[in-house]
């Protein structure tokens, strides 16, 4: 059992120091659960043999793919905010919990000449002109200047963990290839934030972020479930997903920043695709259903590819290291399927 720098691991999963780079000599990655970020998901020489960190998505071949997510939750609505190299814009969910209803908030088409990601979750700057994320030593902030939308959107917030919390990190094989996470909930949220010329009170909110990169020949559809909430006097964050690596799946829950890396975790929905989720993993450590109620379908602004996200309840039971059991009810969360 390693309890990294945090002292605050409380998992049987082995974790070890984060490289520097992601991949080694002949571009093979190195895999494994870190400790922290990795700086450099790219390595590229130069002619003095040094290493320069290189953005996945901006290297030519079509297998590389990122995706970055930021999640907001208040008690009455969530946010989920989104770059990406298949959509080649920002976009913004707005999930009104009162309502039962979706809104999107997109960039001016303008915007998509400026539209980049960063070279990794650790450092670096992903934006299309009215929405970045910016990311300091694997610390997150976010800044919108959505101001001319029909629902506008504006503010800087920054993504604060618990003090010694980590993040869940991770590099495993997946068909063809391989997928890089990095993902952090259970955040804090500070600075400021005004949604529909209304401002919100941060104090009020829970936060997290996800970060994938993946190189894969073949595209093949892969699940993603994230929640943040304060539930029983405990500020709570958990993501999970199935899909992509087996091995590494980068599935964790925070408690009060105390991070507790969590085995691979199968989900199936019970008909259609936005029908009941039912989760469940090898061992029964974690089993829970997920009921989508909200569906939006995002859509690249050219080709084919497109995601679905959903807003829904979540009933869980986690079976903790120390044989502790978290039983979580009608919790709300966010699930997606990337195409």
């Amino acid at each position: 059992m390693a309890t990294g720098e945090s002292g605050m691991e409380h998992s049987t999963v082995v974790t070890r120091n984060a490289p520097s780079t992601l991949l080694r000599n002949h571009q093979q990655p190195n895999f494994g659960y870190f400790d922290g970020a990795v700086p450099s998901l790219a390595a590229i020489s130069d002619s003095k043999g040094r290493v320069l960190p290189t953005s996945l998505s901006a290297l030519t071949s079509p297998a590389h793919r990122q995706l970055e997510m930021v999640m907001l939750q208040h008690a009455d609505y969530q946010l989920l905010l989104r770059q990406s190299s298949q959509t080649l814009a920002s976009q913004v969910l707005v999930f009104d919990l009162v309502r039962q209803q979706a809104r999107r908030i997109m960039p001016n088409p303008l915007a998509l000449r400026s539209h980049q990601l960063s070279p990794s979750g650790y450092h670096g700057e992903s934006q299309c002109g009215v929405m970045n994320f910016i990311k300091s030593q694997g610390d997150w902030q976010i800044m919108l200047n959505m101001q001319r939308q029909k629902l506008q959107l504006i503010g800087e917030v920054a993504l604060q963990p618990n003090p010694l919390s980590l993040p869940v990190v991770s590099c495993g094989a997946i068909a063809g290839g391989w997928s890089y996470q990095q993902q952090h909930h259970g955040l804090a949220a500070s600075g400021k934030l005004q949604l529909n010329h209304e401002p919100q009170v941060l104090s009020r909110m829970s936060a997290g972020y996800s970060f994938f990169a993946t190189e894969q020949r073949e595209r093949t559809p892969w699940h993603w479930l994230m929640l943040n909430t304060d539930q029983q006097a405990h500020r709570i964050g958990m993501t999970l997903v199935d899909g992509l690596s087996a091995a590494f799946p980068g599935n964790a829950l925070w408690l009060d920043g105390a991070r507790h890396i969590l085995p691979y975790c199968q989900m199936v929905a019970s008909s259609d695709i936005a029908g009941d989720w039912q989760l469940i993993s090898a061992t029964e450590q974690v089993i829970g259903r997920f009921v989508p109620k909200i569906d939006v379908s995002v859509q690249r602004p050219v080709g084919k590819h497109r995601s679905r996200v959903m807003s829904g309840g979540l009933d869980i039971d986690i079976r903790l290291p120390d044989n502790q059991l978290l039983s979580l009810r009608g919790i709300h969360a966010l699930g997606g399927i990337e195409y």
